[in-house]
């Protein structure tokens, strides 16, 4: 026999079932409350459930069921038409708990679950010819135990876009790489083709002003090459703090030419220095 209505509110009146509401109670079953959603290990008021996904719902009404009736937790019309699908065990005599269930989103779309809301409604049913009370692994569950992998209840879309999206940082960590070791590697070479070409001035066979005017157009023009590239190229947050170093480097050997230039107009039409 599927209890009515007056029934329902018996039970309510002997505490069978707790923390209830009479305002709740429907023609034969009565509708639960939500107390929360569970996900990752943790508690939720509110959850995004995305297609495919699920998520565990505890209620805020507990139950204490005598030895001749069980519990049937379904899923309230309005729900199964916005796309969600319920799963819940068919609560035993004589076990005493919090109502849990599982919801999956069935539909296309992402749907706010909201601990104000109610999903499900409880049916209870009278056995006769007695039996057994429930003594299983659940029993006085009042806070959820959980399940072996939480991440199990994620669809394999989701778990996909996951996957992806590791990938994608991934690659732009190694992207990111490459461009520091690009640049680094012109640097190196442009101070190796720096040192070699100031090495290989005939130091006897020009005067020390002409020597110091190459010196300082080999090292402005490698400069400017440096810091062109390294515009090219995306640096890190370190390099970032000394990007002007090259540029600042440049503006110095200008200056010092200038003023060489100036105070000695015909510094490079000066007589060869010889042994």
């Amino acid at each position: 026999m599927i209890y009515s209505k007056v029934n329902i509110d018996e039970l309510i009146d002997k505490s069978i079932i707790k923390h209830a509401d009479k305002n709740d109670v429907g023609v034969v079953s009565y509708d639960l409350k939500t107390k929360c959603f569970y996900a990752d290990n943790r508690e939720y008021e509110t959850f995004e459930l995305m297609p495919g996904d699920s998520i565990f719902v505890g209620s805020v009404e507990t139950v204490d069921l005598p030895s001749d009736l069980v519990a049937s937790v379904l899923l309230r019309n309005r729900w199964i038409r916005a796309g969600l699908m319920l799963d819940a065990p068919m609560y035993f005599p004589g076990h005493e708990t919090r109502f849990f269930f599982r919801l999956t989103n069935l539909s296309g779309g992402k749907i706010d679950l909201k601990n104000t809301e109610g999903y499900a409604q409880v049916v209870f049913e009278q056995i006769t010819g007695g039996g057994q009370n429930y003594e299983g692994s659940y029993e006085k569950e009042f806070t959820f135990r959980g399940v072996g992998n939480f991440q199990l209840y994620k669809s394999n879309h989701r778990r996909n876009e996951e996957i992806e999206e590791r990938v994608k940082a991934s690659e732009m960590r190694i992207a990111e790489s490459e461009q520091r070791v690009y640049v680094n590697v012109l640097a190196i070479l442009s101070i190796i083709v720096a040192v070699f070409s100031i090495a290989g001035l005939n130091i006897v066979a020009r005067t020390t002003m002409q020597i110091v005017v190459h010196i300082l157009l080999i090292c402005g023009a490698f400069s400017l090459l440096f810091g062109l590239l390294t515009m090219l190229v995306k640096q890190s947050e370190r390099f970032e703090k000394i990007w002007w170093l090259p540029w600042a480097i440049v503006a110095l050997c200008t200056v010092a030419l200038l003023l060489i230039f100036w105070h000695y107009p015909g510094v490079m039409d000066m007589p060869i220095v010889s042994n």
